[in-house]
């Protein structure tokens, strides 16, 4: 009977589920998700210029040239408030959709305004 001694080490990979590709693309998702939920906490939606966003009330756009356009002129303690709604899932209370996204929901909100 085998033990785990005998066991080869994988520790070159150490997520088996996803290739680095796939796990790119969650991170990719998980941050475009996380500005959109920050976009529609501020409502950036009723001061878009695409009308698609309007009539959806809700971010549909792109939230990265949004977030980079608002982020820089809102008051620290205004963002702190902010960063704490966002973590609790916005008004309606979402829950993350993966762990990329609960991580992407704890990072600070400077860096998710930067990328």
């Amino acid at each position: 009977m085998p033990t785990w001694r005998n066991k080869p080490a994988n520790r070159g990979h150490l997520n088996k589920r996803y290739t680095p590709e796939q796990q790119q693309a969650r991170s990719d998702a998980a941050r475009d998700a996380v500005r959109r939920l920050y976009c529609d906490i501020l409502e950036l939606w009723k001061t878009c210029a695409t009308g698609r966003c309007r009539r959806h009330r809700r971010c549909a756009g792109d939230s990265r040239a949004c977030m980079r356009r608002v982020w820089s002129d809102i008051p620290r303690h205004r963002q702190r408030k902010i960063w704490a709604q966002v973590i609790a899932g916005g008004a309606s209370k979402i829950p993350p959709a993966n762990h990329a996204e609960y991580q992407m929901r704890h990072t600070p909100p400077d860096t998710i305004a930067r990328l």
